[in-house]
């Protein structure tokens, strides 16, 4: 199975497959296209897209200095 980088613009295409809003907090940091070499039924050979999200930090202020305290005992 190969992943192919393409000219299409799959960020626009996923934008509508998403849930209104769920790109208020993740971004898309990539979007790969997997060609494989199995055809569906209809003889159309299937492709899949790898949609990669990070979420976007949205705390305020106040919380971005706060960390875990397990972390920092060494446990």
């Amino acid at each position: 199975m190969a992943k192919k980088h393409s000219s299409f613009d799959y960020e626009l295409l996923v934008r509508y497959m998403l849930p209104q809003g769920m790109l208020d907090y993740f971004e898309i940091t990539k979007i790969e296209e997997e060609v494989t070499d199995e055809k569906d039924e209809t003889g159309t050979v299937i492709r899949i897209l790898h949609i990669y999200l990070d979420e976007r930090d949205l705390r305020d202020k106040v919380w971005h200095d706060l960390q875990l305290s397990t972390l920092l005992s060494g446990r």
